[in-house]
Parts: C-alpha cells; sequence; structure tokens
C-alpha cells in the first residue's frame, strides 16, 4: 500500500510536472514566458482531470468486479484471481513507466546540488522551535493546516467503515455498489472540475467542493440517529465496566484465521422488502454510507483545486 501510494504521489505530482513541461517549452518557443506559464497551468490541469477520470474509472470497476467474483466464486478463489491480476498489472504497469522514462529525456536529468562546506552546515543548522517558526511564517502554512484538517474529516471506503458495514449486514455486492457509486462521484467531480474552475474560479470551486464534502458529512452524522443505528452513549457508558471492556479489547485480536465462510458470515443478510438487515431497520446504514459516497465528489473538488 505504501508503494503503490508513493508511487501514485512520484507520477501524478513529479513525473507529471516535468512531462508537462517538457511539452510547453517544446510546443511554445514564440510565446513570452508569462504565456508559457499560464498555457502549462492549464494543461497541467487538464492531465491531472484525466489522471482522476482514469483513476475514477478503475475505482468504479474493481469494486464491483471483486463483490462479483467473491459473491460467486469464493474467497479462495478471489484471492487467486486478485494475485494473478496484480502481477499481471504490475508487469504492464512497470513497462509503461519504463517506455516513459526512455521517451522523456527530462525525466532523467536531475537537479544540480551545491556542495557545502561542513562548517556551513553546523552554522545553518537551526533548531527545532525556530524550524517551527519559518514554517508558520510561510505564505502557504495556512492552506497546508486546512489539508490536514480536510484530511480529518474524510470519511472513505477503508477498513473502518468496511468493516462496520460487513458486521451489521451488508455483503460485497452492496458495499461494492456504494464505492462505485462513490467512485462514479469522484469521476463526475474531475469532468466538471476544469469548466467550474475557469468560470467561478479556483477559489470559488474548492469552496464549492468544500461545502457538498461537509454537507454529505452531515448526512453521515444523521445515520448515527436513525433506526438500526447502534450508537447508545448513555447506555454503553452505564453498563459497560473496564473489566468488560478489556475482555472486548483482547478479543478482538483473536485469530479468526481457522473459521470457515459459513461461520464468519452469520449475517441473515439484507431484506429488502422489510428495508432491513440482519433483522433490523437499515435506515441508519444506508444513510451512513450515503454521505460517505457523496463525499467523494466534494472532496475530489478540494483536492483537484489544491
Amino acid at each position: 500500500m505504501a508503494a503503490a501510494s508513493g508511487e501514485k504521489l512520484a507520477f501524478s505530482k513529479d513525473w507529471m510536472v516535468v512531462m508537462v513541461q517538457d511539452l510547453s517549452d517544446a510546443d511554445e518557443n514564440d510565446n513570452s514566458e508569462e504565456q508559457k506559464i499560464i498555457a502549462r497551468q492549464k494543461r497541467l490541469s487538464a492531465q491531472n482531470a484525466i489522471l482522476t477520470i482514469l483513476d475514477m474509472f478503475a475505482a468504479i470497476i474493481a469494486p464491483l468486479g471483486s463483490g462479483f467474483v467473491l459473491k460467486h466464486l469464493g474467497l479462495m478463489n478471489t484471492c487467486i484471481i486478485i494475485v494473478g491480476w496484480n502481477i499481471l498489472g504490475w508487469a504492464a504497469e512497470s513497462a509503461i513507466l519504463f517506455w516513459i522514462y526512455q521517451r522523456v529525456e527530462a525525466l532523467s536529468i536531475k537537479s544540480s546540488v551545491v556542495d557545502r562546506d561542513e562548517t556551513n552546515l553546523e552554522k545553518n543548522r537551526l533548531s527545532i522551535i525556530r524550524m517551527f517558526k519559518i514554517y508558520f511564517n510561510q505564505a502557504v502554512f495556512p492552506a497546508a493546516l486546512g489539508l490536514t484538517f480536510l484530511y480529518m474529516t474524510v470519511l472513505a471506503f477503508d477498513g473502518i467503515s468496511i468493516s462496520y458495514g460487513e458486521r451489521e449486514g451488508f455483503d460485497a455486492s452492496i458495499l461494492g455498489t456504494f464505492q462505485s457509486i462513490g467512485s462514479g462521484f469522484g469521476m463526475f467531480a474531475a469532468l466538471s472540475f476544469p469548466f467550474l474552475a475557469s468560470k467561478f474560479g479556483l477559489t470559488n470551486t474548492a469552496f464549492f467542493g468544500l461545502t457538498t464534502e461537509l454537507i454529505s458529512l452531515g448526512i453521515c452524522i444523521i445515520s448515527i440517529f436513525l433506526p438500526g443505528s447502534p450508537f447508545n452513549v448513555i447506555s454503553y457508558f452505564s453498563s459497560t465496566t473496564f473489566k468488560d471492556w478489556w475482555q472486548t479489547l483482547l478479543d478482538t485480536f483473536k485469530s479468526t484465521a481457522l473459521k470457515s465462510d459459513a461461520s464468519m458470515n452469520e449475517s441473515s443478510g439484507m431484506n429488502w422488502a422489510k428495508f432491513e438487515v440482519n433483522q433490523k431497520p437499515a435506515d441508519s446504514l444506508f444513510f451512513l454510507f450515503t454521505g460517505i459516497t457523496m463525499a467523494r465528489f466534494g472532496i475530489f473538488f478540494v483536492l483537484m483545486a489544491i
């Protein structure tokens, strides 16, 4: 996961910038420097939108496909298929990245590093407090801090939300459908971002995305108080002792590797006629995952703006 995230970050934030700059310099030799910068920003925005669309398209297909395979072929066959797909994908991805690296000469040019005397390095060393002061005085500090807080509010289809949905009774097909719809919202954001940014400005577009993301999070908050929600703080703290809490914590680390698929899936599933899951109202679950799904639209607006 870390390697994949690092590769994605390097390609989208480093390689893409270098390639766009190289293409812009080759196509616009006669233009002024200001015109080159404007054209480069437009091309970079368009290329980022294309990358996001491709990423979202893959994110739409993957949950639907994995949910279908898991439901009809079983856990073991699904694992074999995923491993085989990853091996083939790694080989194809490596070949494509190598081809791009060989084709774009600017990617192989390293920036020069100025050698410094050891004595000068000792003089220029800053204390931790001074480094923080310099960081706080940077012009980008408010934006960086805001982005940090933004990530603290993001609800995504991660291990916690997926595990919660499975525990409450959602099967892989329902969760995969929510993930695919969320990726569709992200693709729609990527498609509409260049148009809205050019018409209303980058700041207003980012503010619109942030507003829609917060509205979606409000839907998730409402889900806590709807029928079927396990949320009951007063009852929990009035009946739970430290011994019970400690035992529950220890039980979470017990291995379940030897359990069969049947014993792991004791859920009665979704009853669409009564709109119940595990014989409980499904209102809370659907509101929660609907909010998470809709939030993908706003969060991708903000990320592309930043």
